[in-house]
């Protein structure tokens, strides 16, 4: 499984793409039911960091109603220097959402606020500001341009 992926992962950093959304986005139970399953999902996004890709490590859909295998998966997530770890939380709880629910849901914010702050990492809870969204957009724009000289 691992091999594969890595074998994708380099075809998109051949084909010039500047990241990816990885780690089995809608596809989590599957590796989640496999030994070592959740360790190639960590092996990937290693892969797409060491590549200089950006990553979206993708710790969304639920894989598990352990809050210990969930809060392990997502810990090592922030290991390789993931550039953005979830790409959402659910605003109602897992226990009423009919649907596949996310990894981590408003139950959790008080435990998301204290893990960000003890490791030091950006989970994706705390408020921009307009300046800073504005400068990264320039940026994109900037990198945009150059991509349609090429």
């Amino acid at each position: 499984m691992l091999y594969l992926e890595v074998r994708c992962i380099m075809l998109t950093k051949g084909a010039g793409v500047q990241g990816l959304q990885n780690g089995s986005v809608s596809c989590i139970g599957v590796p989640a039911a496999v030994p070592s399953g959740i360790r190639a999902v960590l092996g990937e996004n290693l892969t797409a960091a060491m590549l200089d890709l950006e990553v979206a490590s993708s710790n969304d859909q639920t894989f598990t109603h352990s809050d210990i295998r969930r809060t392990a998966r997502t810990l090592m997530q922030m290991l390789p220097g993931t550039d953005f770890i979830c790409s959402g939380y659910s605003a109602s709880p897992n226990y009423d959402n009919m649907f596949a629910g996310s990894n981590w849901d408003v139950d959790d914010y008080d435990d998301w606020n204290i893990i960000q702050r003890d490791l030091m990492v950006d989970g994706g809870l705390r408020p921009v500001s307009e300046e800073a969204v504005i400068a990264i957009r320039h940026k994109a724009g900037k990198a945009y341009r150059l991509c349609l000289r090429n």
